[in-house]
């Protein structure tokens, strides 16, 4: 298989590759919520495990990196003989605070290798749990677009793949204010805690069909982001975490008039992906990690094994999106 190298133009064309292949699928409705399946004949078969089947399984444990920890950081150990995929907003659980993934990475098999992550539970600093163990959601979709923009603005500027974890922390604040959610920890698992009936009910309603590689989803009529996989057997293990981390905005966000989903909202959406502006570092784990930014998105990519893995992209706030 071909190997992409940084800094040439290979890892654009890929995207753009499987951008031109993706096909809009009939669209699902469930309260305000739309999703709009991308679907792409091409994809076949998975050659790595999701986070949660390796955790599962017990070859893949994530904890702090050393006894004091580092907030930043934790270490993750793959003793699979398969690469494991942790995909970018996936929730931890446990050790000294509640954690969410930076970015999405391809861990190597039989490899330790040190993640980058940031601290959603900002009032605690005390072991719960020698482990990490996976949740069942993600950072929602409006402060994963925010945390995703912010990383790349790091890794531009100085290489580092952090986020701004004081503005993560107001997020987190600022939705739990508004959905009358009280934390002792500040924690973004018990916004999800208090919703859980209700987030689940879109996880339930709204699931993945045949070649279904992807999701755009859709609230109250705009268009918000997507994430496009190189299998559906991978949308259909992670789509109920994404779907929930968008439920947790749509649910904030009900109003009497729905709107209508813009299909061509999304095509918009995938063309300016395709020609924003994309930089290309070494990957954490195996492949490159492309970040692509425009004048009202932002995304990222992981490239490897010959092919895009994961492809993600949001709208940035305040944007006017076409209508159909």
């Amino acid at each position: 298989m071909r190997v992409f190298e940084t800094g040439r133009v290979d890892e654009k064309k890929a995207i753009d590759d499987a951008l031109a292949h993706v096909q809009l699928g009939t669209e699902t409705t469930f309260g305000n919520m739309t999703i709009v399946p991308l679907l792409d004949g091409r994809s076949g078969s998975t050659d790595y495990l999701t986070l949660d089947d390796g955790v599962a399984r017990g070859l893949v444990q994530i904890t702090e990196v050393s006894v004091e920890g580092r907030v930043p950081d934790l270490k993750l150990t793959n003793e699979s003989d398969e690469p494991v995929l942790l995909l970018d907003g996936e929730e931890l659980i446990g050790a000294k605070q509640n954690r969410v993934l930076n970015l999405t990475i391809l861990a190597p098999a039989k490899r330790t290798i040190v993640i980058r992550v940031s601290c959603v539970e900002a009032g605690r600093w005390s072991r719960r749990s020698p482990k990490f163990t996976t949740s069942s959601q993600a950072h929602f979709a409006r402060g994963r677009a925010n945390r995703m923009a912010q990383v790349s603005h790091s890794l531009q500027a100085n290489g580092e793949r952090r986020s701004d974890k004081h503005a993560v922390w107001e997020e987190i604040g600022a939705k739990a204010s508004r959905l009358k959610v009280a934390s002792p920890t500040s924690a973004m698992a018990d916004i999800y805690e208090t919703y859980t009936k209700r987030v689940n009910a879109y996880a339930d309603d709204l699931t993945a069909g045949d070649q279904q590689a992807g999701a755009a989803f859709v609230i109250n009529g705009e268009v918000i982001g997507f994430d496009l996989f190189d299998s559906p057997a991978t949308l259909k293990k992670l789509l109920p975490k994404l779907v929930r981390s968008y439920a947790l905005d749509a649910i904030e966000t009900v109003t009497e008039r729905v709107g209508v989903a813009s299909r061509r909202a999304v095509e918009e959406l995938l063309l300016a992906v395709s020609q924003a502006e994309a930089k290309t570092f070494p990957a954490v784990g195996e492949g490159v990690d492309v970040r692509l930014s425009g004048p009202d998105l932002t995304g990222a990519g992981l490239l490897a094994k010959g092919r895009v893995v994961h492809l993600s992209a949001f709208r940035l706030e305040g944007v006017r999106q076409g209508h159909d």
